[in-house]
């Protein structure tokens, strides 16, 4: 199941750049997101009637940045393109030298059923 395009209109409804896998740009606030999973979850003749496609989008802001207002709009524009939110986690995380500015991540992970 593609749900690319979803993801692809989050910098035109909420004003950040968005990139499947892995963001190689210069803007501080930015999101990538991935594929963790995909599966049958109803069947019917011995064949999967309806996906469930199983994802996470990471959401990436300077430390101080004031995130919540934005992360509240991206859980509120993947809920109503029929996604159900599973979980959000925060944290702060550095380069692996530890000598560049922390950033914070805020991943959410969720899941989407559709027609096989």
């Amino acid at each position: 199941m593609n749900l690319n395009p979803i993801f692809e209109a989050i910098p035109e409804k909420l004003g950040y750049p968005v990139e499947q896998d892995m963001y190689q740009g210069n803007e501080k606030v930015y999101a990538i997101y991935c594929y963790t999973d995909e599966k049958g979850a109803v069947f019917g003749n011995n064949k999967p009637l309806i996906d469930k496609v199983y994802m996470r989008l990471q959401l990436y802001t300077p430390k101080n940045y004031n995130y919540m207002s934005l992360k509240h709009k991206t859980r509120d524009y993947l809920e109503s393109q029929g996604f159900s939110i599973t979980s959000i986690t925060t944290w702060l995380e550095a380069a692996l030298d530890n000598e560049a500015e922390k950033i914070r991540c805020t991943a959410m992970s969720m899941e989407y059923a559709g027609v096989h």
